[in-house]
């Protein structure tokens, strides 16, 4: 085969490649992302209501991930909801492990790490929640109170933050708000 010949084999080549490529369909980084689940739709003004109040502002994070319902001034001690969903990509850094971990091992690890501070901490009276999986635990805080369920895709944090060390009363409050949260998961 000559030069000249296999010039225009090799054209001939790339514009058929091209061709193919052009019919295939194509998807977007959007289309291959799980949807985004904004998390100030999960709640209800009445689910919220027996927290913090009716008619309460809700402030969302770029993203969703995050939501808070209550006074969004500076004061500690007037009562707020905050749910999250902290994303964990393929390819960012490890925030436990460093270095590049799937999602799942980073979920998991940080939900071990959480559990297992809540449980050290005998102040918190720390306690499995069965009715929300076997994935979750409820603490008191210095602050409030919290949830945490860890999920398949996710690692939920629901919080009842009020200024002052959290009572069972007000995980109680929040079993509830859990229970939804969790299901849209």
């Amino acid at each position: 085969m000559n030069l000249n010949s296999m010039r225009r084999n090799t054209g001939l080549f790339v514009a058929v490649f091209a061709a193919v490529l052009a019919m295939m369909p194509r998807t977007s980084s959007a289309q291959k992302k799980a949807p985004e689940i904004h998390m100030c739709s999960l709640l209800t003004d009445s689910d919220v209501a027996p927290i913090v109040g009716a008619k309460q502002v809700t402030q969302e994070t770029k993203g969703g991930s995050t939501c808070m319902w209550g006074d969004p001034g500076n004061d500690p001690n007037k009562p707020r909801l905050l749910i999250q969903a902290p994303g964990f990509e393929q390819d960012s850094t490890d925030p436990v492990f460093g270095g590049s971990t799937p999602a799942q091992g980073r979920l998991e690890a940080s939900f071990k790490a959480n559990r297992k501070q809540a449980f050290d901490d005998k102040s918190s009276q720390a306690k499995n929640e069965a009715q929300l999986g076997k994935n979750a635990f409820s603490a008191l805080m210095d602050d409030g109170a919290e949830i945490i369920v860890l999920k398949k895709a996710a690692l939920l944090n629901i919080r009842f933050l009020i200024g002052k060390r959290g009572t069972p009363e007000n995980v109680e409050a929040l079993r509830k708000v859990a229970a939804k949260v969790s299901a849209s998961f």
